[in-house]
């Protein structure tokens, strides 16, 4: 068996910034290491937008990586900006597909059994349009986010002006993908998939399960200087809430803040800033004062798990986003097995999907802070919260290891 696999993706290979960049990294490795040992002839290529060394999110060390898996080549695609953007607005993302479209389509399939193209969120959400489809080249759409969902996007300013047209964008990829042979969805989480269903009319037979996971056990990072300089600033005895995120509106964060008050403990809040003068940024520094709490802003992009699995004190991580397709971080510090930190979450969609309350973690209404203090008072502690995480390492074995979800996918592609 021959297989081409072309990746495309805004972040998560020649940068890494957020959750799209993480399950795109999770992928590559993934599928690389799946096929090797399938004993497959494999090449894969990996499709990103142009990125300047000082772009956002730039990362030499994820490139790298990348550019060394074996049989994989790495394509920097135009999309106008001469490399100053790399996320953009409609304009971009056009010419992105039809530029990536350009290099895939002049690949001759016949050499291939199959050929696989996933791209990934919204600046490729079209590339299906522009591609040349074959009875061996099968091609899948994984969101990771929607407008309708999020409403802006936080790493474009003024960005609410471009939500009719994001909306149209994201509208007709899914349209395309309902209407189109060996085109489908991919869809990571159980929020998602009634998402596209019911508010973009995605036909239910056209989707694929590719759930967002875990890749086996945590390996202990080194801490960079700077991040070891910032836990030594801290008491670490002491027992702590700690939120960590992007600056977005709807993640919440702020809730951090209130909720330590609430509880008497210390407040965390690590957050990275799309840019230096993001206008979210004078809200969190404004609330820290407020409620005595410490903020990070845009500290080193290892410091939050490093914090996490070196921190001495007890620690409630709280996911306090207002909504989320399938966020990340519960089962990131799941893999941490720790039984000193207490998961807790907003009781919302995309989040309540990952916990089972009072079993694996704790569901909060955080519109109700001393209901949700109260609530968490009760479980933490040391017996409730050995429980939950080895609870949670079930949870992850059974429903979030990247790899096993992977090969479903794959196997699921292979025979459609």
């Amino acid at each position: 068996m021959k297989l081409l696999i072309n990746m495309c993706s805004h972040d998560g290979i020649v940068s890494y910034y957020n959750g799209v960049g993480t399950m795109t990294k999770r992928y590559i490795k993934t599928i690389s290491k799946i096929l090797d040992e399938l004993d497959y002839e494999y090449e894969l290529n990996l499709f990103t937008p142009e990125y300047f060394e000082d772009s956002f999110g730039y990362n030499e060390e994820t490139k790298l990586k990348n550019a060394n898996i074996k049989n994989t080549k790495i394509y920097m695609i135009n999309n106008g900006s001469n490399g100053k953007i790399n996320f953009g607005t409609i304009s971009e993302w056009k010419l992105l597909c039809k530029n990536t479209a350009k290099i895939i389509n002049d690949i001759d399939y016949s050499l291939y059994d199959k050929v696989i193209t996933i791209y990934n969120d919204t600046p490729f959400a079209n590339l299906g349009k522009y591609l040349k489809l074959s009875d061996n080249h099968k091609a899948i759409l994984i969101l990771h986010s929607t407008i309708k969902l999020h409403k802006v996007d936080s790493a474009i300013e003024n960005s609410e002006r471009f939500y009719d047209t994001r909306l149209k964008w994201e509208t007709e990829a899914i349209d395309y993908i309902n209407k189109t042979k060996n085109v489908y969805a991919g869809v990571i989480g159980d929020f998602i998939t009634k998402h596209l269903i019911e508010e973009y009319n995605l036909n239910k037979n056209k989707t694929i399960k590719i759930y967002n996971g875990e890749l086996g056990e945590y390996k202990k990072r080194n801490f960079s200087k700077e991040s070891r300089e910032l836990l030594n600033k801290i008491n670490s005895n002491e027992d702590v809430i700690i939120s960590f995120g992007r600056a977005e509106e709807y993640k919440n964060l702020d809730k951090v803040f209130i909720l330590g008050k609430e509880l008497g403990i210390k407040s965390m809040l690590i957050a990275q800033l799309y840019y230096d003068n993001q206008p979210i940024k004078y809200k969190y520094i404004k609330c820290a004062k407020k409620y005595d709490g410490i903020l990070y802003l845009n500290p080193p992009f290892d410091y939050s798990a490093n914090f996490l699995n070196d921190y001495k004190g007890r620690i409630i991580c709280l996911i306090p986003s207002k909504i989320e397709i399938m966020g990340l971080i519960i089962n990131e510090v799941r893999r941490l097995n720790k039984d000193d930190i207490l998961i807790v979450a907003n009781d919302v969609n995309g989040l309540n999907e990952q916990i089972t309350d009072q079993y694996d973690g704790l569901l909060v209404d955080l519109n109700n802070i001393k209901e949700s203090a109260n609530k968490i008072k009760k479980f933490f502690e040391g017996n409730f919260m050995k429980m939950f995480n080895e609870n949670s390492q079930r949870t992850l074995a059974h429903k979030y290891n990247i790899e096993k979800n992977m090969k479903n996918f794959l196997e699921k592609i292979m025979e459609e």
